[in-house]
C-alpha cells in the first residue's frame, strides 16, 4: 500500500494547490430548498440547466395555467400515465407541449377551463385556481353539494390545513408558490383513503424508498417508520442498496464465526456477510469478505504496469479515502473516483461495495435488527426534530403506539398511553356491579374506569389472589397474559385487542361491553357442589333472597316480562334463620334444591349446583 502512495504522492501534492473541497452549505429552509426537495422526488425538472448542469428553477417568475398544469400533472406522479395516454380535451388554446397533461387532467377532474372551450392556457394562474387544482387532486369536490366552491377554495384549503391561511385571493403567484403549495400538498392527507400524498406515490412506485427518506430530509420532514425501516448504503457508482431491516433474520455461524449470528436477508449477503455476537446493548460485530484478498491485481500508471494484492489495494483506498472526498468531484483527475475507477476496475468497484457494509453501517444493520428482534422500533429524539416534523399519518404517537402493540409486553402506565384513556386502571377493586367472591370478600382483579364512580369493564375471575400480590410472576388468566415485576402490573397488548378491550389500532374500545359473566370460570369453579349467591350474581346475573320459609331468585326487572320481575320461589326452608352449613330441602316446581348458609358476605346463601340445573333455572 505505501508503495503505491509513494508512486502517487507527487500527482496528489500537485493538484492541492486548487483548493477544490467538497463540502455541505448550512441548510436553509427556504424555497430553493423545497424545489430542491421536489427535484430528489422526481417531480419538478425546472427550465432548464446551468453550466455545471444543476437545474434552474426560475422560481420568481410567474407561472403560466398549462405550464402550473403540468407541474401538476408531475406532482401527482402522473407524467408518464399522461404522455402515453390518448387524452381529449375541447380546449382550441392549448400549446401541444402540454396536450397530453391538460387532457389527462380535464378527463380526471382535476382541471375545467375558463370557458368551454379556452383553457385560459397562456394566462398567468392565480393562487386561488392552483389551490383549487390541488384540492381536487387530493380528492376534494368542487361540485354542486362537494367539499367547497371555488370561491372560497383558499378558506377550505386553510381549514384542511394545505395553506394555513398563507394565501388569499388577491396574491401574488410565481414558480416559488407553486413550489411551496406543491411540498405542502405533498404531505397532506388524500380525503378517499387518508394517505398522505407522497407516500401515495411511493406507494404506487412513482418516488423510490430512497427519493422518498432524502426529499422529506430536505423538507426538514421524517416518516419515522420509513426513516428507521430502511437502510440506505450509498455506493460510488451511482446505485443504492437499500436495505429493508424488517426483512432480516439470522442463522447460527459456522467455522471460525461459529458462536456468532449471521444476519442475512439483504442483497450481497453472501458477499459481504455480517457477523454478530450479544444481544441489544452489548454486542460486537465483523464484516467478511468471501472473495480473495490474496489475489493479485494489475493496474497502470502513466505507462507502468504495477501489481499489488487486493488487501494492499483495498488498504490504498482506505487510506486515500480523504484525498477522493476532497477530489471526488473532478472527472479525470488523480485520486479522483473516477480514476481510481478508470485504473483498478472491478477491484475498486469490489472495495466500495465492501466500505458500504463497514464503516458503520454493518453497526447500523446490526442496532436496528436488534431493536426489531427486542420489539423497539423507534428511537426518541429522531435527529433533532420537533414533533410537528413528523411526517403525515405517521406522527410520533402513532409511531409510539405502534411499537407497544407490536410489543409482548405493556405497563399499567403505557396502557393508558397507548389506549389513549388516562383514567383506565387494572388492579383490585371492590366492585358495585356483579362481582366474585374469591375469599377477599367484595374484591375482584379487573380492568376499570378510574372515577368519581368508577366503571367496570372486564373482572378477572380465575386469577388467583397469590398471583395478584407477587412481585415476580407470569400467568394466564382470562385469555390475557400478565406479568407481575417488582409489584407492578405488565399485559400482552395482543390479548387486550383480542377480548375486546382494545381497538386495532391500540385504543380503548368505547363499545367495550363490560364481561361480568364468565362460562369459562363457570365450568371451572363449579367442579365444586355449591355455588354461592355472590357466584349466582356474578356469573348468572340472578339474586336470591331469604325470608319467611321461602327463597327467592331472580333476575333484574330489566330481564322480566311487562317490566315484572321474573322469580323462582322456593318453598319449604326454615321460616327462622339458617343454621351455617346446615343443609335444607327446598321445592321449586317439584325439584328438590339444596341449600344452607354459608356464612358469607350479606347473610349469602349457597345452592346446590347441579339441583339448580336440573330444576332449570340456571344452564349447565
Amino acid at each position: 500500500m505505501k508503495k503505491i502512495l509513494a508512486i502517487l504522492l507527487t500527482a496528489v501534492l500537485s493538484f492541492a494547490s486548487a483548493g477544490n473541497f467538497v463540502y455541505a452549505e448550512p441548510f436553509c429552509y427556504d424555497e430553493d430548498t423545497l424545489a430542491d426537495a421536489l427535484h430528489e422526488f422526481g417531480l419538478f425538472q425546472g427550465t432548464g440547466t446551468d453550466s455545471a448542469g444543476n437545474p434552474i428553477y426560475s422560481l420568481e417568475k410567474a407561472p403560466t395555467r398549462q405550464e402550473a398544469l403540468v407541474m401538476l400533472v408531475r406532482l401527482l406522479g402522473k407524467e408518464e400515465a399522461a404522455a402515453n395516454g390518448t387524452w381529449k380535451h375541447p380546449f382550441t388554446d392549448v400549446d401541444s407541449w402540454a396536450d397530453k397533461y391538460v387532457g389527462y387532467a380535464y378527463e380526471n377532474g382535476i382541471a375545467k377551463g375558463t370557458t368551454e372551450t379556452l383553457f385560459g392556457a397562456k394566462q398567468n394562474i392565480s393562487a386561488q385556481q392552483y389551490i383549487t387544482f390541488l384540492l381536487r387532486a387530493l380528492g376534494y369536490s368542487d361540485a354542486s353539494g362537494g367539499d367547497f366552491i371555488y370561491s372560497n377554495a383558499c378558506a377550505f384549503s386553510d381549514s384542511v390545513g394545505l395553506t394555513n391561511g398563507v394565501y388569499s385571493l388577491n396574491s401574488s403567484f410565481l414558480r416559488g408558490d407553486i413550489v411551496w403549495l406543491s411540498c405542502s400538498a405533498l404531505l397532506q392527507k388524500q380525503k378517499s383513503n387518508g394517505v398522505p400524498l407522497v407516500k401515495q406515490l411511493k406507494n404506487d412506485g412513482a418516488i423510490t424508498e430512497s427519493q422518498y427518506i432524502n426529499g422529506l430530509k430536505m423538507m426538514e420532514i421524517a416518516d419515522l417508520k420509513e426513516d428507521f425501516r430502511y437502510i440506505t448504503l450509498y455506493q460510488s457508482d451511482g446505485n443504492d442498496v437499500v436495505i429493508d431491516v424488517f426483512d432480516l433474520y439470522s442463522q447460527p455461524g459456522t467455522g471460525e464465526y461459529s458462536g456468532y449470528q449471521q444476519i442475512k436477508g439483504y442483497d450481497y449477503d453472501d458477499v459481504y456477510p455480517i457477523y454478530y455476537k450479544g444481544s441489544k446493548g452489548s454486542y460486537s460485530y465483523t464484516v467478511d469478505h468471501n472473495d480473495n484478498l490474496d489475489e493479485i491485481c494489475y493496474w497502470n500508471f502513466n505507462g507502468v504496469t504495477y501489481k499489488n494484492t487486493r488487501r494492499e489495494c483495498y488498504g490504498f483506498f482506505s487510506d486515500t479515502l480523504v484525498f477522493q472526498s476532497y477530489y471526488g468531484s473532478l472527472s479525470n483527475e488523480v485520486l479522483s473516483s473516477n480514476w481510481f475507477r478508470a485504473a483498478f476496475g472491478d477491484t475498486y468497484e469490489d472495495w466500495v461495495h465492501y466500505m458500504a457494509f463497514t464503516t458503520g453501517n454493518a453497526d447500523r444493520i446490526v442496532e436496528r435488527f436488534l431493536d426489531v428482534q427486542s420489539g423497539t422500533y423507534y428511537n426518541e429524539p429522531h435527529g433533532g426534530l420537533s414533533p410537528e416534523s413528523y411526517f403525515g399519518l405517521y406522527n410520533a404517537q402513532e409511531a409510539y403506539s405502534e411499537q407497544l402493540i407490536n410489543a409482548d409486553w405493556i405497563s399499567e402506565n403505557e396502557l393508558r398511553n397507548l389506549s389513549g384513556n388516562s383514567d383506565l386502571c387494572f388492579d383490585s377493586t371492590i366492585s358495585s356491579l356483579d362481582n366474585y367472591y374469591n375469599g377477599t370478600g367484595n374484591i375482584v382483579y379487573g380492568f376499570y374506569i378510574q372515577g368519581i364512580a368508577s366503571q367496570e369493564l372486564m373482572f378477572i375471575y380465575d386469577m388467583p389472589d397469590s398471583f395478584a400480590k407477587s412481585e415476580n410472576a407470569e400467568g394466564k388468566y382470562s385469555g390475557i397474559n400478565f406479568k407481575r415485576e417488582n409489584n407492578e402490573w405488565y399485559f400482552n397488548p395482543a390479548d387486550l385487542i383480542s377480548v375486546g378491550l382494545l381497538n386495532s389500532d391500540g385504543s380503548f374500545n368505547e363499545n367495550f361491553i363490560p364481561q361480568t359473566f364468565m362460562p369459562e370460570k363457570a365450568e371451572k369453579e363449579w367442579e365444586s357442589e355449591w355455588i354461592t349467591s355472590q357466584q349466582l350474581d356474578s356469573i348468572y346475573g340472578l339474586s336470591s333472597y331469604f325470608a319467611g320459609g321461602e327463597v327467592w331468585i331472580w333476575h333484574d326487572a330489566l330481564y322480566g316480562e311487562d317490566g315484572k320481575d321474573v322469580k323462582y320461589v322456593l318453598t319449604g326452608v326454615p321460616k327462622s334463620s339458617l343454621g351455617k352449613d346446615v343443609v335444607h330441602n327446598s321445592k321449586y316446581n317439584g325439584h328438590t334444591i339444596r341449600l344452607k348458609y354459608d356464612g358469607g358476605f350479606d347473610g349469602g346463601l349457597a345452592f346446590n349446583y347441579q339441583d339448580l340445573v336440573d330444576a332449570g333455572i340456571i344452564d349447565d
